[in-house]
């Protein structure tokens, strides 16, 4: 009786123990899946969020150069503006290449002076001879010498027709060597002298050649271009 009974707790026991080690396993099982659906949870939410953040880049891009495609002449970003205020129009050429030089033609344009008016002549184009004192000399022969300057004495004359002051008569003192050099042609006077056909005039008449003589003379010459 005493065998009999003193096994029988044995055996209880035995399969309270074996009940115990089984009742932990699902505690376990239960437990891992939970981690792995928050894992997996937080992958899907992470792809989403780079996905979005991809999107929202691609998006952002496209918008920029379609705006510039749609007006070039206008910056990406959007200058903000006070209300009330009007707007500033847009400069001619503002929208060219950068370093592009400015249209030239207008600025001419603008700043180029009036056209130069007519003015009064102050002599005439052809000068004659209306004077000549040569001491010791053949007055003939000198007013040969004096012709054959013509054209030089006219080109003077009418280089200063509008160069004032009026100068329709003009007289000049030569000093002539022995062999008929000019060796010196100064205004008469000193006066109301055009300096521009005084200086001309000085050449031609030193390029003159005079008659000779024996011992030199001076000239005195006179020579009228009257207005037409």
């Amino acid at each position: 009786m005493g065998q009999v009974f003193g096994g029988a707790p044995g055996q209880h026991g035995g399969h309270a123990t074996h009940a115990q080690h089984g009742g932990q396993a699902p505690a376990r099982t239960g437990t891992s899946s939970s981690m792995m659906a928050l894992i997996i949870g937080a992958v899907v939410v992470g792809l989403v969020v780079i996905v979005g953040a991809i999107g929202g880049f691609v998006y952002f891009t496209h918008r920029r150069s379609a705006d510039r495609d749609r007006d070039p002449d206008q910056p990406t970003a959007t200058r903000p503006t006070l209300p009330g205020l009007p707007s500033l129009p847009k400069l001619p050429g503002a929208g060219g290449a950068a370093g592009a030089a400015p249209d030239s033609s207008a600025a001419t344009e603008r700043t180029a002076p009036p056209a130069e008016t007519t003015r009064t002549p102050m002599g005439g184009s052809k000068a004659r001879l209306t004077g000549l004192v040569a001491r010791s000399l053949d007055l003939q022969k000198a007013r040969n010498a004096v012709a054959a300057g013509a054209p030089r004495i006219d080109a003077c004359f009418a280089a200063a027709e509008l160069v004032p002051p009026n100068h329709e008569t003009a007289g000049y003192d030569l000093d002539v060597a022995a062999s008929g050099e000019v060796t010196r042609a100064d205004p008469t006077t000193q006066i109301g002298r055009c300096a521009q056909l005084d200086a001309c005039m000085a050449q031609s008449l030193r390029a003159l050649r005079m008659p000779r003589s024996p011992t030199g003379s001076t000239v005195k010459l006179t020579f009228t271009a009257k207005i037409p």
